[in-house]
């Protein structure tokens, strides 16, 4: 199962689609919302969220209809049109002081009219996530609304209220001595009215839960440090991290200039060990900009040398904010054109990942994952 946190997808296996979007034709869904005794829900909320959807702030997301995100109220009869939304999977969730209400649909190639949803009593949610050996907490989110609890540090959480349904709850867990993170998910069954607990890795014991393994993770939270520029002669390159207002974050800000066709402008980060990524199933990251962003693993024979090896890939970017995936396969063939000895020349032995700019000045990059098929991980910080 995928999920979507906040521009962040998370998955054992990742797809193979490198563009992005996983939307496409535009559709309209029109509804009414009705109270439990039947009374329309006039000027009530309502917050529409990919399927796979999970917050990752407590600030509720802005519209973005690019990406299946929409924010708005109902009118005084308790209906409401919305146009323009890409086909996919959705949850539409309801709210007014008292009441939730809450349905999942899939918009395809005709537009969906006529859907009746009810509100109801909402109910609470609390318990904890039991946390590895030097996991300090762990952020917790509803799949497909628009939630986010923080736990503390014994682990424990609660979300005081919730539309009554079933949904999936999901856990990313993080760790103040590395990058390394581990996401867990469980079902829980909100019940009108009541509270419910449920506790996710019971026993601290993770079989019982989908665990998913990240190699890197980066978000620029904390800056952009542990990153370095790279440039050519006549090239130029500059780092920094700026708030983006879309997605209310800081994000890493990368502009360039680089005027000769052998030139280079880069951003990149050294692992502390020599990466063996054999088992690597993919790499995720959110882009927009200009130009092209070529996405490389490199190997060094030591931290003054030029490249030795290489294995990268190129993608055109655009102004909107794209997730793009990347599977090894994905990465082009040797051909020694920039120093590009392919893929199963350097997974054994990474050492840095970089990300160069071309045929434009700039881009913004956030939420950077590398996913493992086999959990074997050393500390990458």
């Amino acid at each position: 199962m995928a999920i979507f946190y906040s521009g962040l997808y998370v998955a054992c296996s990742i797809g193979d689609d490198v563009s992005g979007s996983s939307f496409e034709t535009e559709n309209s869904i029109a509804f009414e919302v009705v109270l439990t005794n039947k009374h329309p829900a006039a000027h009530t909320d309502v917050i529409i969220r990919p399927s796979d959807y999970v917050a990752r702030s407590k600030n509720t997301a802005k519209t973005d209809l690019a990406q299946g995100i929409w924010n708005g109220k109902t009118d005084e009869n308790g209906k409401i049109t919305i146009n323009n939304l890409p086909n996919g999977k959705y949850v539409i969730e309801t709210r007014n002081d008292s009441l939730k209400g809450v349905m999942s649909f899939e918009l395809d190639s005709t537009d969906l009219k006529g859907v009746n949803l009810i509100m109801k009593k909402p109910g609470t949610v609390f318990g904890s996530v039991v946390l590895p050996p030097e996991y300090r907490r762990a952020k917790v989110g509803i799949v497909g609304l628009d939630y986010f609890a923080l736990t503390d540090s014994t682990g424990s959480f609660e979300f005081e209220s919730l539309p009554a349904d079933t949904f999936s709850i999901v856990a990313l867990m993080e760790s103040e001595s590395s990058a390394f993170t581990q996401f867990a998910s469980s079902s829980v069954a909100v019940v009108s009215g009541e509270s419910t607990e449920i506790n996710i890795g019971v026993n601290g014991k993770m079989d019982s839960v989908t665990v998913v393994d990240s190699l890197f993770y980066e978000d620029f939270e904390d800056s952009t440090k542990g990153w370095y520029t790279s440039a050519a002669n006549y090239a130029t390159a500059d780092l920094r991290a700026v708030l983006e207002e879309d997605r209310d974050e800081l994000v890493a800000y990368f502009s360039y200039t680089n005027d000769s066709t052998n030139g280079w402008a880069l951003m990149g980060n050294s692992f502390d060990d020599v990466q063996d990524l054999s088992n690597l199933d993919s790499v995720s990251f959110m882009a927009r900009g200009d130009g092209r962003v070529s996405l490389a693993f490199d190997h060094w024979d030591d931290v003054d040398s030029a490249f030795t090896d290489k294995a990268w890939i190129h993608i055109e970017i655009n102004s909107s904010w794209t997730r793009y995936v990347v599977k090894p396969s994905d990465f082009l063939k040797a051909d020694s054109i920039g120093g590009n000895t392919g893929w199963d020349s350097v997974k054994k032995a990474v050492t840095n990942i970089t990300f160069f700019g071309n045929n434009g000045k700039e881009f913004w990059l956030d939420d950077i994952v590398l996913y493992s098929t086999k959990r074997v991980l050393k500390g990458i910080e």
